[in-house]
């Protein structure tokens, strides 16, 4: 119980509410039992349990809207770095031997893929037409 409760109540730095799911914590003890009292081993483990949270890498898992967007060889290096610079997640370039497809990601809210949809219309003055593709899940890393 007071790992659960440790575990309840943490916070992450810059988070509203405790959020955590699909966690689990294992805490192994070596030594306590009756020298620490029920007080002590209350604290070893929750502190256990802070201590390791505090120090633990998040991940954050976002659904992304994915496009495909045909370019010409000539344009697909400005067009591509000009995304990267407006925040769009390039997730890769296909070359063919006449253009490249790049498949692009941004968070799957609809503010974000209109101001995607309008930033792709200014890079590249009106020529692209972006195929939508299935939205997926990515783990994003946070601290």
């Amino acid at each position: 119980m007071p790992m659960l409760d440790a575990l309840t109540k943490f916070v992450r730095p810059g988070a509203p509410s405790p959020d955590l799911s699909d966690i689990i914590i294992v805490v192994v003890r070596y030594f306590g039992g009756v020298l620490l009292g029920a007080g002590g081993l209350v604290r070893a483990y929750s502190d256990t349990v802070s201590q390791t949270l505090a120090s633990a890498k998040f991940l954050t898992r976002e659904r992304l809207a994915r496009y495909a967007v045909d370019a010409p060889i000539a344009q697909v290096g400005r067009w591509e770095n000009e995304l990267r610079a407006a925040g769009v997640e390039v997730l890769g370039t296909d070359y063919g031997p006449a253009s490249a497809t790049l498949r692009l990601a941004v968070p799957d809210q609809q503010d974000a893929r209109e101001q995607f949809l309008t930033r792709l219309a200014s890079i590249t003055s009106g020529e692209a037409s972006p195929t939508e593709l299935e939205p997926s899940w990515v783990d994003v890393s946070r601290r």
